[in-house]
């Protein structure tokens, strides 16, 4: 675990009193404690300050932390298994103004903190450095058409940054999330619950969603079919309303701002699989026109009523009068 400032005041209180040490002493201080495992190699440029462990199945010899210190500015750097750590997060006491405290008490409580330190993994920052490193790694793979699971790992690279915190779900993910909660919202539910991949929640997928545009008995519609029933005899504007339900394609699609299209009108929770149409057919003259659509998923009779009873009073204003309507023997109609 990271000491806090809490843990180390008492063990720190002379450190106001002492006098900042020059590099050649500040470096004689880890001199003197390098001791097995810990050790140290130099040259008039750096000091490294080292640990070196042996690996669980070869025992071969590898360096677990390498305390760097530049010898020009005196910047101190630790890498713990090749990942840079923020010192002045974990060693927050060691460090004023960002720089490293060089005073005898403070350098010596810090060696005691690194000497016992074991590694808290679940530590924000440590944590979402290896994650930063290993995103790093992944990105220098070929991810050229040849490569053949570039799909996998670019969404690999994408739950890595979702781990550090970052919430921007790109439109695969999006699609993905969508077309599992289309067929259960309680399967996706439990495969956000399980922490299997980070998908997004349910109220962020309702903020994606567009409701259908431009449905319905449109005002442009409406002055078109105003237009026409002008040019006609009045005994020719009686019409009949047919409307009935196409299957279409389930699919979803994003637009330029990142809005997901492709949701029922009917129900926002589902896809559309099917367009309900409105056609009007003149009963005087062979005159037929699609005046409506309404994109649905399994629409009931209250929903088809108001789709009807808005296409009636569209058609009467615009001058039509709806003598008859037809449609299939679906139970809602």
């Amino acid at each position: 675990m990271h000491p806090s400032r809490d843990s180390v005041e008492e063990e720190l209180s002379l450190a106001k009193e002492e006098e900042e040490l020059s590099l050649d002493q500040f470096l004689e201080i880890f001199r003197s404690e390098a001791k097995s495992p810990w050790g140290y190699v130099e040259n008039d440029e750096v000091f490294s300050f080292h640990k070196i462990a042996l690996t669980p199945e070869e025992n071969t010899p590898f360096c677990e932390e390498v305390l760097t210190i530049t010898k020009e500015d005196c910047c101190v750097e630790l890498k713990k298994y090749g990942v840079v750590m923020d010192l002045a997060d974990l060693f927050r006491y060691a460090y004023k103004d960002g720089k490293f405290i060089r005073k005898e008490s403070v350098v010596k409580t810090f060696l005691q903190h690194l000497f016992n330190w074991t590694t808290d993994k679940s530590h924000h920052s440590y944590y979402k450095q290896l994650l930063h490193c290993a995103s790093d790694i992944l990105q220098k793979v070929d991810t050229s058409e040849a490569f053949k699971h570039r799909t996998t790992l670019k969404f690999v690279l994408e739950q890595l940054k979702l781990m550090t915190g970052h919430r921007t779900y790109n439109p695969a993910t999006l699609w993905l999330a969508m077309l599992v909660r289309f067929h259960s919202t309680t399967a996706y539910r439990v495969l956000r619950d399980t922490d299997f991949m980070i998908l997004p929640s349910l109220s962020t997928l309702d903020a994606y969603i567009v409701p259908p545009r431009s449905h319905g008995l449109t005002e442009s519609r409406k002055k078109e079919l105003k237009q026409t029933a002008s040019l006609v005899h009045p005994e020719k504007r009686q019409v009949a309303l047919i409307f009935d339900e196409m299957a279409c394609q389930v699919h979803v699609s994003f637009d330029s701002l990142g809005k997901v299209h492709g949701y029922a009108l009917n129900d926002p929770n589902c896809l559309v699989e099917s367009i309900l149409s409105f056609m009007i057919s003149g009963l005087g003259h062979h005159h037929h026109q699609l005046i409506a659509f309404y994109p649905v998923r399994n629409p009931d009779s209250k929903f088809l009523q108001q789709c009807f009873l808005d296409c009636v009073e569209g058609l009467e204003q615009a001058g039509f009068q709806v003598m008859l309507s037809v449609c299939d023997n679906y139970s809602a109609n």
